[in-house]
């Protein structure tokens, strides 16, 4: 993804550019490719000018855009991740207004925000998910990380220790 409103799949061995997947009105900010490799997900927004987070996902194959989801209060997506099945997105971000710092988990049929992961008190950075799907990892500019109940959206556990924004999580099996 890229400040040029774009997300481009390439060829590492060869060096060249495979498909180009348009449509974003503001700078990409997060990527994501589900496990089978079949969709794409993107987030793009922009703080300041604001202009709201949209994410969009693509089929992989013929690079057509099959959803575009309106974000709501989240004005800029730092991180995307799809779930293991690849039916629904998790979206950390964060707002001006401080109600978007929240992680969302996104059902890919509907495009309804099947749940928030609320908790921290500043921009959301990262997000991770476990090997087996159950737990949420985030990362916040509060320097906290905490961990979540995938199901139901409650918090487990919050980590603190950081002295400064935690901008990436990652689960260690």
């Amino acid at each position: 993804g890229s400040e040029d409103k774009s997300v481009r799949l390439w060829d590492i061995e060869g060096g060249y550019e495979l498909r180009r997947f348009e449509g974003s009105t503001a700078p990409v900010s997060a990527v994501a490719i589900s496990s089978d490799g079949q969709q794409v997900a993107a987030a793009s927004g922009q703080l300041d000018p604001p202009i709201p987070a949209v994410v969009r996902i693509w089929e992989t194959a013929g690079g057509q855009e099959t959803t575009r989801i309106d974000t709501g209060s989240v004005k800029f997506g730092h991180d995307i991740k799809f779930s293991l099945d690849g039916k629904f997105i998790f979206l950390a971000g964060s707002s001006l207004a401080g109600n978007g710092n929240t992680i969302r988990l996104i059902d890919l049929a509907n495009g309804e925000e099947v749940r928030s992961f609320i908790g921290h008190t500043g921009p959301v950075r990262s997000v991770a998910i476990s090997a087996n799907g159950q737990r949420v990892l985030s990362g916040s500019d509060d320097g906290t990380i905490r961990v979540w109940n995938r199901f139901t959206g409650g918090q487990m556990q919050c980590l603190r220790g950081h002295t400064g924004p935690v901008n990436a999580v990652a689960f260690w099996a």
